[in-house]
C-alpha cells in the first residue's frame, strides 16, 4: 500500500484550518484548507490539499481492509514503507512505533532525493488501514496538529 503525495500548500494559520468527516463517519481530521476528495473506491477514501507554490501538502488515505489478520500491521508498515523508500527513494531518517488510540502506529521521518521531508504516520484501526503524509520543503517537526487532529468515529 502506498499513497503518493502530490506537493502543495504552505500551512494557513491554525485558526483556519478545515475540518473533514467521511462520509461514512468512521474518521475526522483538520487539514490547512480544503481537501480535494477523491471518490471513494472500494473502502478506499483519498484526501490531498495542494497549491501553487509547491511548498507543502497533506495527504489521508483511508483504505478499508477485508478483515482482522494477525500481524497485518506489521506487514502493511513495512509494505508500505519499503514502497515509498523505493518508489520515491527516499532515506529514513526516524522511526518509532507506538499504539495511537490503543492501535498500532508507526511515525516516519523521510527525506527524498529532491530535497523534500515526508512525515508519515500509519495507523491500524480494526479493519481500517489509515495513512497521513505531510510532505515539505523545510525541515520541521512532526506535524502534531495535522497528526492530534485525527478521531475516530466522530
Amino acid at each position: 500500500v502506498i499513497c503518493t503525495a502530490c506537493l502543495g500548500s504552505a500551512p494557513a494559520q491554525a485558526a483556519d484550518w478545515v475540518r473533514y468527516t467521511a462520509p461514512d463517519r468512521s474518521f475526522a481530521v483538520s487539514l490547512p484548507m480544503t481537501p480535494t476528495v477523491e471518490a471513494p473506491k472500494e473502502g478506499r477514501l483519498l484526501l490531498s490539499t495542494a497549491n501553487a507554490e509547491d511548498t507543502e501538502s497533506y495527504v489521508v488515505d483511508s483504505m478499508q481492509l477485508k478483515g482482522p489478520e494477525e500481524n497485518i500491521a506489521d506487514r502493511l508498515f513495512t509494505s508500505a514503507i519499503d514502497a515509498i523508500v523505493r518508489i520515491k527513494k527516499t532515506t529514513i531518517l526516524s522511526q518509532q512505533r507506538h499504539q495511537v488510540f490503543g492501535h498500532p502506529a508507526d511515525d516516519i521521518k523521510m527525506r527524498s532525493l529532491e530535497g523534500y521531508y515526508i512525515w508519515e504516520r500509519m495507523m491500524v484501526v480494526d479493519d481500517h488501514f489509515y495513512q497521513f503524509l505531510h510532505v515539505t520543503t523545510t525541515e520541521e517537526d512532526a506535524p502534531a496538529r495535522f497528526w492530534d487532529s485525527f478521531v475516530l468515529r466522530p
